[in-house]
């Protein structure tokens, strides 16, 4: 009976010299993935190797504009934050109060003086304006007087009712109410002294004319402030007509030496009372109204 071998026990394993084959045949027994897409993904690999992506071309190409691009966007948001702060502090700081500018006069005059009281002391308006008048002018020329009213730091206009009380005025309220809140105040040099002038826009000229000619025997001492302290304060004669360029003027004359009076026309083109205290100052106010036509 022949014995048992133990041939397939016993024989020894020889040993295998590895290569690139052996592996190459190990991974494709353990690895699912195809000897042909095992080339495709090495292929894949290469190529990228060899050509970067796009955005890489572009970055290396373009560095430099990029990095100057940088700089730019942050230097424009650093400005606009500084012109954010810029805002708001100018914002948060108060504004000064722009100061009221003085409208043209009514017609064409030589110069023009202004006249600043405080809004609860007009005292001073008369000094300076005998100074004023007192300044050396030659004759025939027309010189405006501006009313300005302070009030803290900020200079006004000041109405035709302030001017008044400045001056020295006192219209009738019946007089008063058909005046327009705008006027022009001036004064007229000529040979036989410094004449005072009104032009008063107003609402009504029937109004207007039929209350003065009531009032006519009131109006020097009413309008006083027209005057200077040496003129005379009245007289025995009553007003009259006179005409002068198609314009009716009513005149009550004080003195026909020194043509000093109260003088009052209505200029209808216009609606502008027109008050003088000499026929050659209403003369020339009118002339100087016809020529801004």
């Amino acid at each position: 009976m022949a014995e048992p071998t133990n041939q397939g026990h016993n024989e020894k394993l020889e040993p295998r010299l590895r290569t690139m084959k052996s592996d190459a045949e190990v991974y494709l027994q353990e690895s699912k993935e195809s000897p042909a897409s095992i080339v495709a993904r090495s292929a894949v690999a290469s190529e990228g190797e060899k050509h970067p992506s796009r955005f890489s071309l572009f970055f290396q190409k373009n560095k430099r504009i990029i990095f100057f691009s940088g700089i730019g966007i942050i230097v424009i948001l650093l400005i606009g934050a500084a012109f954010s702060l810029l805002y708001k502090k100018t914002a948060e700081t108060p504004r000064v109060t722009q100061q009221e500018i003085i409208p043209p006069a009514f017609f064409s005059m030589e110069k023009t003086r202004n006249i600043t009281v405080k809004q609860d002391n007009f005292g001073d308006f008369k000094q300076n304006l005998g100074l004023i008048q007192n300044e050396g002018e030659r004759i025939g020329i027309l010189k405006r007087v501006v009313l300005l009213v302070k009030k803290g730091d900020t200079d006004r206009l000041g109405t035709l009712r302030e001017f008044f009380a400045a001056d020295g005025i006192d219209p009738s309220d019946s007089l008063a109410e058909n005046f327009e809140t705008s006027f022009n105040f001036f004064l007229y040099y000529q040979k036989t002294g410094v004449r005072k002038g009104l032009i008063i826009p107003i609402a009504s000229e029937a109004k207007v004319f039929r209350t003065l000619i009531d009032q006519e025997g009131l109006l020097r001492n009413a309008w006083g402030g027209l005057y200077d302290s040496v003129d005379p304060k009245g007289s025995i004669a009553a007003f009259e007509d006179i005409t002068y360029r198609n314009i009716d003027i009513r005149r009550l004359q004080l003195s026909e030496k020194d043509d000093l009076g109260f003088y009052y026309s209505i200029f209808k083109p216009k609606k502008y009372l027109v008050i003088t205290t000499s026929y050659e100052a209403m003369r020339t106010a009118l002339d100087r109204i016809f020529d801004s036509l």
